[in-house]
């Protein structure tokens, strides 16, 4: 909880500092799933999330891997529902992602959408968890989210 309050106010000292009207992040992995919970624990601090290798549920996650880790993190999944409207979330994962699973970025899109958030699920065919097989996928979607 400290630590996500942390990284939303330094980006809301970027945005201020910086200028710009609109707020576009990207987080990979455990990142993703910091900024996930981000966008619902200071909702609309954010107008664009691409959300990349995201352990959208930390709780089934764990249990997928078999392993207990950041047992004390909040996970994305709790907070869809305070997000404010209008927030794009846009989840990028590998579809043979074995760390953290293409499900939970369904998942999490699905409960998105359903609040009616402008949401997509975006499947790297081929790509594994690590970042450099999604990077190109990564850089069109934020070139995209800043030509809106």
């Amino acid at each position: 909880r400290q630590n996500n309050a942390l990284v939303a106010k330094t980006i809301q000292n970027l945005a201020k500092q910086t200028g710009n009207s609109k707020v576009i992040v990207v987080g990979h992995s455990g990142g993703a799933a910091q900024l996930g919970s981000i966008l619902g624990t200071a909702p609309g601090l954010v107008d664009s999330a691409i959300l990349v290798s995201c352990p959208c549920n930390l709780s089934e996650w764990r249990a997928k891997r078999g392993k207990s880790a950041w047992k004390a993190s909040q996970s994305p999944h709790q907070f869809v529902n305070k997000i404010a409207k209008g927030t794009r979330v846009i989840a990028v994962v590998g579809t043979k992602d074995s760390n953290t699973f293409p499900k939970l970025s369904q998942d999490y899109v699905a409960a998105a959408k359903a609040r009616g958030l402008p949401a997509a699920y975006v499947p790297v065919n081929g790509a594994s968890h690590g970042f450099r097989g999604l990077q190109s996928t990564v850089v069109k979607l934020v070139k995209s989210e800043i030509a809106k």
